[in-house]
């Protein structure tokens, strides 16, 4: 966006509001993780293409990202009363 002054054109906009800096943070980071452990589809696709150790705390998932390669399924099922091992209530219940 900078090389084509797209980015300039924006910021110079009151009708946008651009905040790099909060997506670099975030990114840089993921990584710098070792291993990171998560239940969202999101962080499992960003994780990796980041090359980042991934174990996701369910016992499937609809993406492919990272299967084989750097996410570990966990297998994790929610108990019988809908509450997680950690106290938690399980979703999609």
């Amino acid at each position: 966006m900078r090389s084509t002054g797209d980015w300039e054109r924006l910021h110079a906009n009151p009708r946008f509001e651009l905040r790099p800096d909060g997506v670099h943070a975030l990114v840089a980071l993921l990584a710098a993780s070792g291993v990171r452990r998560t239940d969202g589809g999101g962080n499992q696709e960003e994780l990796s293409y980041l090359g980042v150790p991934t174990v996701l705390m369910r016992s499937a998932t609809e993406r492919q990202e990272g299967l084989a390669a750097t996410l570990l399924l966990s297998n994790y099922r929610c108990g019988r009363s809908g509450i997680s091992q950690c106290g938690q209530t399980c979703a999609g219940r």
